[in-house]
């Protein structure tokens, strides 16, 4: 695992399980002071060696959550709750560095439109 040891929030995982979103909320502040939730309480957990697909309608917060999980939120989106922890570690709270050395090795995403990104 590339996750060096001065990663300083984990929580071990359930054993079988990978990935683990609990309660993730957010979104974005407006100009004149407003928010707008795109994220509420988002939970679920993959089991290892499953394969898992994300389905929902148009604006449900299905590439959101992934981008959340993989730590490529755009600029502006204010996490107000929740954690994504992957192999024990929350990987909101990870250095900018670590996530680096997680992303490709141990987690990634494929993007509908490669050309996109």
């Amino acid at each position: 695992m590339s996750v060096q040891a001065e990663a300083t929030s984990t929580t071990p995982a359930v054993r079988g399980e990978t990935l683990r979103v609990e309660g993730l909320s957010g979104g974005f502040r407006s100009a004149e002071g407003g928010f707008t939730e795109i994220l509420k309480s988002v939970s679920f957990s993959i089991e290892t060696g499953t394969i898992t697909a994300v389905v929902g309608e148009t604006g449900s917060g299905k590439s959101m959550t992934a981008l959340a999980v993989i730590g490529l939120l755009p600029k502006g989106f204010h996490r107000t709750a929740g954690a994504v922890h992957f192999e024990g570690h929350d990987l909101l709270t990870l250095a900018p560095a670590q996530l680096r050395a997680l992303r490709g090795d141990r987690i990634g995403m494929v993007f509908q439109d490669a050309r996109a990104r």
